[in-house]
């Protein structure tokens, strides 16, 4: 699996949008996020940054997980299947397809986590047709900073 890079790919900034949010929960654990450089940290908000840095020191995960949320941001079969007794408390995958049909295999790969995120209806109907079950799957859109993306910023 190749790390998340930092470069504005979809899943880095979709990467970056939740995990500034999510930066306060202490048993945070976030998989598949490459090493930014300081130069590429400085363009970044203030709080984007200080959630990629502390995301990127916290290097490997630990090793007892039982009570930690761990994010595997990938596609669903690189995602770590954990045996039950060094499961993290909670395992989401977050993923997208650009397909209206769900990639062969990924149905079956969603059993390695609790839920499935993805960032649209559109991806969540792509899911639950392509098998993954109902009760896995959740939309979680993509954030937006109001503070950047500010209509009265536009006039």
């Amino acid at each position: 699996m190749l790390p998340v890079g930092c470069d504005y790919s979809g899943f880095f900034v979709e990467l970056l949008g939740y995990l500034a949010e999510l930066a306060n929960v202490t048993n945070l654990s976030v998989t598949g996020l490459g090493k930014c450089k300081d130069e590429f940290l400085k363009g970044l908000s203030e709080s984007e940054s200080r959630a990629l840095t502390h995301a990127q020191a916290a290097g490997r995960l630990p090793v007892n997980l039982s009570r930690h949320i761990l994010i595997q941001h990938s596609p669903p079969c690189t995602w770590k299947k954990f045996p039950k007794r060094k499961k993290p408390m909670l395992v989401i995958g977050r993923t997208m397809t650009e397909s209206s049909l769900l990639p062969v295999g990924w149905a079956d790969c969603t059993d390695r986590v609790d839920q499935v995120w993805v960032p649209t209806h559109f991806h969540a109907r792509v899911m639950l047709q392509g098998g993954v079950p109902a009760h896995k799957v959740a939309t979680v859109p993509e954030a937006v900073d109001p503070a950047f993306f500010s209509p009265a910023l536009a006039a």
